[in-house]
C-alpha cells in the first residue's frame, strides 16, 4: 500500500495570544484525529517552534545548484509546518 506524508500547517503568530484552554482544545482535536487514524499512521511528530528551525533548499534542479539555508520551516505564507504524519492507505483519496 502507498504511503503519504500529511503536513499540519499553523500560524504561530496568530496563536500566541490564545488562552490556555483554547490551545488545549486544539491539542485535544489533534489527539482525537491521531487516535481515530492510528491504524494507518506509520510515523510522524510535532515539530519545534518556527524560531528554532532552518530550511535547506537547493537552488534549481542541477547538481551544481547552490544550497540555501533560511530561518524557519516556512512555506510561501505566514503559516508554518507544525508537524507531520506518515499514513499508509489504499490511495490518495483515502489519504485526503
Amino acid at each position: 500500500m502507498p504511503k503519504y506524508a500529511l503536513l499540519f500547517i499553523g500560524n504561530e503568530e496568530a496563536a500566541k495570544d490564545w488562552k490556555p484552554e483554547e490551545l488545549q482544545k486544539v491539542y485535544a482535536k489533534a489527539g482525537e484525529w491521531f487516535g481515530t487514524n492510528q491504524q494507518v499512521i506509520r510515523g510522524g511528530d510535532e515539530l519545534k517552534p518556527a524560531p528554532t528551525a532552518k530550511t535547506v533548499r537547493k537552488k534549481g534542479y542541477r547538481p551544481e545548484g547552490a544550497v540555501v539555508v533560511t530561518d524557519g520551516p516556512f512555506i510561501e505564507s505566514k503559516e508554518q509546518i507544525g508537524g507531520f504524519a506518515i499514513v499508509e492507505v489504499a490511495d490518495m483519496n483515502a489519504a485526503v
